[in-house]
Order: C-alpha cells, then sequence, then structure tokens
C-alpha cells in the first residue's frame, strides 16, 4: 500500500500543472502514473499490467484500480 502523498491520488502534488496519467514501464511492467516534464518517473498510480495494451486499455477506459 503506498504511504500517504506518495500518489497524486493519495494527496500528492503533480509533476507540473496539467500533468496528464500515461501508460509508463518499470522493470516490473507496466503502470499508469505520472512523469515529469523530461519524462522521468513521477508517480506509480495503478498497480502492474503484464503487457502495455493492457495497460493502454486500462487507461482509455478509467477501469483500474488506484494505490
Amino acid at each position: 500500500m503506498a504511504l500517504t502523498g506518495e500518489t497524486v491520488h493519495r494527496g500528492g502534488k503533480l509533476p507540473y500543472p496539467g500533468a496528464k496519467l500515461e501508460v509508463c514501464v518499470s522493470a516490473a511492467g507496466y503502470y499508469i502514473g505520472y512523469t515529469d516534464k523530461d519524462g522521468l518517473p513521477w508517480t506509480r498510480e495503478s498497480g502492474y499490467f503484464k503487457v502495455v495494451g493492457m495497460a493502454s486499455r486500462a487507461l482509455a477506459s478509467g477501469d483500474w484500480e488506484r494505490r
């Protein structure tokens, strides 16, 4: 479970005004989160997805669980 303020959903700050959720990738898999203006990871708002298509569909539909 995320600590309070660790995610934007739980009170953390956006990396910059107008930042949008996007599909990100790490060694553990794909996830929905925010990146900073340089494209570096800022937060992981979702759990991990095995394939990029699953993460993309979840983001587009809004059907994903926030951490």
